[in-house]
């Protein structure tokens, strides 16, 4: 009876601290009151010293669990997430305190023998749930370290990318390629989780990960895969390009490392020449509509010529554009309306896979 709750992972998922069991985290929250009084009661009655002892171990942390469910409840904060730590660190002593009614089945005449029955049983039910919803949860968990991201290795056997500015938008994958590209000095522009501080990106090459593609002429680029690769910052055709308004939220695939995102109407893409130049550039998309749609991509005066999208995914060039020094915006114009697709209430314009720059030299 034991073996379900040797683990933090079984005991809280038992009380209801996990996503998996947010809808029934009330009732496994009353569940633990209710044998945590019964513990210290039994307790009392044997012996007033171990009474002492079992709230003493889990009174505290069970305080200071409550007051951070409830500043992250009412305040929107991460606290609920420091509230399951803050159980974990302590589960050693609040899982013999809450325990300590199984003494009730020690003695074969007590009346509260048949009530610890049904409390084990109970918790015995109550663990096979929360592990099952676990089991379901993890066989598509939405983080998760896919074969794109484990090639960022490649770029510590590159001798001529001696330093990296790690522009991965997703904090997960930005970690990890930290954790991939230990050997290269790196500089951050986010704060990071485990302690990488922001910093002024002195790095001579960018490490960008999202579905923006940049090839400069030459060496200057590298692609390590379809969704991370490298710019050299001094390269004379450098330039930063982000997605700007009217984008959904990027979606992806775990399992496969596939990412996409649909757009709005007229979504916009931002542009940063950081030279006294013009730059030359030829837009190609990986793109995806629902019904026929005609796409222009226009930047101030300039438009390309309107390009014809049948219903479905294709790789298109949409034309070439000229990028002014300083920052600018190019917009995916689409004159036909935004469609709606059954299960999603989002009105979608275009999805793409990959927004890709190539840099032209003169």
């Amino acid at each position: 009876w034991r073996i379900p709750l040797l683990t933090p992972e079984g005991w809280l998922g038992f009380v209801g601290v996990a996503p998996s069991l947010a809808g029934m985290a009330l009732f496994w929250r009353i569940a633990l009151s209710v044998l945590l009084f019964a513990a210290v009661v039994i307790a009392f009655r044997q012996r007033a010293i171990m009474g002492w002892r079992a709230a003493s171990l889990a009174g505290p942390a069970l305080l200071g669990y409550a007051y951070l469910q409830f500043r992250g409840a009412t305040l929107g904060t991460n606290a609920s997430y420091d509230a399951y730590k803050l159980l974990a660190v302590f589960f050693p002593g609040i899982l013999p305190a809450s325990l300590m009614w199984l003494r009730w089945m020690g003695s074969k005449h007590s009346p509260w023998r048949g009530v610890a029955f049904v409390l084990l049983t109970f918790v015995l039910l109550a663990h096979l749930r929360s592990v099952s919803q676990f089991f379901h949860a993890l066989k598509s968990p939405p983080l998760r370290v896919t074969l794109a991201l484990r090639d960022v290795r490649k770029i510590e056997a590159m001798p001529e990318v001696a330093s990296l500015n790690m522009l991965i938008p997703d904090m997960w994958s930005r970690l990890w390629a930290n954790a991939f590209l230990l050997r290269k000095p790196q500089y951050f522009a986010t704060h990071t989780y485990e302690a990488r501080r922001n910093s002024r990106l002195a790095g001579e090459w960018d490490l960008v990960g999202t579905l923006i593609h940049i090839n400069l002429p030459g060496a200057d680029s590298r692609r390590v895969n379809a969704n991370y690769g490298v710019l050299r910052r001094r390269s004379p055709y450098y330039f930063q390009a982000e997605f700007g308004a009217r984008w959904h939220v990027e979606e992806a695939v775990p399992e496969t490392g596939e990412r996409w995102c649909w757009s709005q109407q007229d979504p916009e893409l931002v542009i940063d020449n950081p030279h006294p130049h013009p730059l030359r550039v030829q837009l190609t998309l990986d793109v995806q509509t629902v019904g026929p749609r005609e796409l222009t991509a226009v930047l101030a005066e300039q438009r390309t010529p309107a390009i014809k999208l049948q219903d479905g995914r294709a790789d298109v060039r949409v034309g070439t554009l000229e990028l002014p020094p300083g920052r600018s915006v190019v917009t995916l114009h689409s004159p036909q309306p935004l469609v709606n697709v059954a299960g999603d209430p989002r009105p979608l314009g275009i999805g793409v896979r990959r927004i890709q720059f190539d840099v032209a030299a003169p």
